[in-house]
């Protein structure tokens, strides 16, 4: 009876010892399957906050709105400004010589004055055309190839200083952004339009365009406002900046 009893209680510890691996079996992949859910969820939290910065940090920011209006108000942004307003936008005509919509000075104009481009009112820091013995792509001279010369430069990456593009792209004024480093035809007409009116605040000597000079590496195009004579010189030569943007 005894020895019955015994293997009795043997079959009891043994399956009692059967279901403990189980369910340690059973927690270990549970473990396993709460692991990875939190793996993957941390990983969608960081995903997350990389998009809410990236958009709190380049979204436009938002006017208030007009006090005791009753009218039903559209956000907008109008032509020649990169700031939303609540307000209808004005088709403003503007001549050369007068005060840009950003509040530089207008130097070239199309479609009878609606658009153009506007020289910021003051010079920026001197600085170097930078990226010497590169072909960076900015071979642009004409009126018009400022904008795209400047991000071809920029896209190179290969600045050690604060090259002009960089200096002119990082310019901002009433809340305007979208500044660049002008060609070298439009520099000349800032010169012309400009400079030779006792307009604008320039400065004699060289000043930096951001047309590269030919196939060569380690020359760009300047220009000198003390006498509006163009031509090449090294790219570690620091000159004046003149930002400029579009309207």
């Amino acid at each position: 009876m005894k020895k019955l009893k015994f293997i009795f209680l043997l079959s009891l510890l043994v399956g009692s010892i059967s279901a403990s691996a189980s369910q340690v079996e059973d927690n270990a992949r549970a473990i396993a399957r709460n692991a990875t859910r939190i793996a993957t969820t941390t990983k969608d939290i960081t995903t997350i906050k990389r998009i809410i910065d990236f958009n709190t940090n380049h979204v436009m920011p938002i006017p208030e709105f007009p006090s005791n209006e009753t009218r039903s108000l559209a956000l907008r942004i109008c032509r020649g400004s990169d700031i939303p307003q609540w307000e209808p936008c004005r088709i403003d005509i503007y001549k050369i010589g007068d005060i840009g919509p950003a509040g530089g000075w207008v130097f070239y104009i199309e479609e009878g004055g609606i658009h153009g481009l506007e020289a910021a009112p003051e010079d920026q820091q001197h600085a170097e055309w930078g990226c010497y013995g590169i072909d960076v792509g900015a071979d642009g001279l004409h009126v018009g190839a400022g904008k795209t010369n400047t991000a071809a430069i920029l896209s190179k990456k290969c600045e050690s200083v604060s090259i002009a593009a960089k200096v002119a792209s990082d310019y901002t004024l009433n809340g305007h952004t979208n500044w660049f480093l002008p060609s070298i035809d439009e520099l000349e007409l800032m010169y012309n339009n400009l400079k030779t009116k006792d307009l604008g605040e320039f400065h004699g000597g060289s000043y930096s365009s951001s047309s590269e000079y030919n196939s060569n590496v380690t020359k760009a195009w300047f220009e000198n406002f003390s006498n509006g004579i163009r031509g090449p010189d090294v790219r570690y030569h620091p000159s004046r900046v003149r930002a400029i943007r579009n309207f």
